[in-house]
């Protein structure tokens, strides 16, 4: 169970961001970053902060249904307003794991004049059709980010899948993380119910 699903810590996400920034700054310089909704622009917001680019675009993106649940093809539920033509763009999302995502942004940002298009992730999925021109991390495993901690619950509940919940919590847990958090949105209190935080 431990290497199918992997919690990322704010500490250990920060870390895996700057060593993808470090690797975006000896090579590319963009002009606008522009980040995957919803989580890829959590990691835009942080490399525009790092490698010092002020301007930050939005896409929006539904593949996923649920975890581990794609549709047919990516779509895109909110349109880029930015002015990408003739700019250096650097798209961001937090996985690469089909890859389909950058591939239609790609083409999105080309179809919109993009001098020139990198993309970039933290992890990349070793099955993805596309590769990031940056990544940080190869792995296996589905992330759990913070900021999707409570989603992953609530679907491992829905699921029935308490050994996955409990991996995760556990993981939460050692690295000191949203136990309290946890505990309300499950509605469980700390050893009470089939799964403690």
């Amino acid at each position: 169970m431990s290497g199918k699903y992997r919690y990322v810590d704010w500490e250990t996400l920060h870390d895996l961001v700057a060593r993808l920034a470090l690797a975006v700054g000896e090579s590319y310089s963009p002009q606008v970053i522009v980040g995957v909704l919803r989580g890829g622009y959590i990691i835009a917001r942080i490399l525009s902060d790092v490698l010092g680019v002020e301007e930050l675009g939005i896409v929006g993106v539904k593949f996923y249904r649920g975890i581990g649940e794609t549709s047919e093809r990516p779509l895109v539920t909110v349109p880029l307003v930015d002015d990408v033509r003739g700019r250096d763009a650097l798209v961001v999302d937090d996985v690469a794991d089909s890859g389909r995502t950058l591939e239609t942004l790609a083409a999105e940002l080309r179809l919109r004049g993009a001098r020139t298009i990198k993309t970039a992730v933290v992890f990349l999925k070793p099955r993805s059709i596309v590769i990031p021109d940056f990544y940080a991390e190869v792995t296996d495993s589905w992330i759990v980010f913070p900021w999707e901690l409570c989603d992953f619950a609530r679907e491992m509940v829905r699921r029935g899948d308490a050994e996955a919940l409990e991996h995760v919590v556990s993981s939460v847990r050692s690295s000191g993380g949203l136990s309290r958090a946890l505990q309300h949105i499950l509605g469980v209190r700390s050893g009470e119910g089939s799964t403690s935080v």
